[in-house]
């Protein structure tokens, strides 16, 4: 069972560093900005990792927030899962980090066909991938925020959030965290002061609400 399982994670793997990966090209420039602040700020290993689309990438202050752990963000704006474990061997692999802390699903999910079920295929993807390399790693799943600007996938975001949770239940290795009640009222709609303008991202102030619910789950510094 556990060679097919290995099997099946480089396979998806292999996928992913095919050719054939469209949307590689796009994120180039990002990538070497994330090579660049390697090479700036040095490599902490067996630090907490975040990694994720823009919700994480904009939260530039992100050590401040966890002063208990070592935190690194390697979250790049726009990206899907899939382009997650694409790059895996860039964002994940120079850390060898003790937890990684992911943000996915707004992109994956937002005007386009791809289903919750579908999403948590990548998911599970990624977390087989991390435990296979770093097998002492811990994970940590942060659900969909309710951005204003896209009620009209409300209904999926909700669905993956569980399939995350549900999933997460099942390892000793995964946690899970929602913020989605922080972010809405008692009628689960969106309390528009934590947004921007745009009402996709979120105010400083919100990332309090981010911190309040993972603070207890994020590994804290080894003295």
């Amino acid at each position: 069972m556990k060679r097919i399982v290995l099997f099946c994670i480089l396979l998806c793997h292999c996928f992913y560093l095919s050719a054939q990966y469209e949307r590689a090209a796009q994120w180039e420039e990002k990538i070497q900005e994330l090579r660049d602040k390697n090479s700036k700020e040095g490599i902490k290993q067996g630090c907490v990792l975040f990694i994720g689309s823009s919700t994480f990438t904009r939260w530039g202050d992100t050590q401040k927030y966890f002063p208990n752990s070592v935190v690194v963000n390697r979250a790049f704006g726009g990206s899907m899962m899939c382009d997650q474990i694409y790059f895996f061997d860039e964002i994940v692999k120079p850390f060898s980090p003790r937890q990684i802390v992911i943000y996915e699903g707004d992109n994956d999910l937002n005007e386009t066909s791809t289903t919750p079920v579908q999403f948590m295929e990548d998911v599970i993807c990624m977390s087989r991938l991390i435990h296979y390399h770093y097998p002492k790693c811990q994970i940590l799943l942060v659900s969909i925020k309710p951005c204003p600007a896209r009620v009209k996938s409300f209904d999926k975001y909700k669905e993956a959030n569980n399939l995350m949770r549900e999933y997460a239940a099942l390892y000793d290795y995964i946690d899970f965290v929602s913020v989605w009640d922080k972010f809405v009222d008692k009628n689960d709609r969106p309390i528009m002061k934590y947004f921007m303008d745009d009402q996709i991202h979120i105010t400083p102030d919100a990332y309090l609400l981010f911190k309040e619910v993972m603070e207890d789950k994020l590994l804290k510094k080894i003295n």
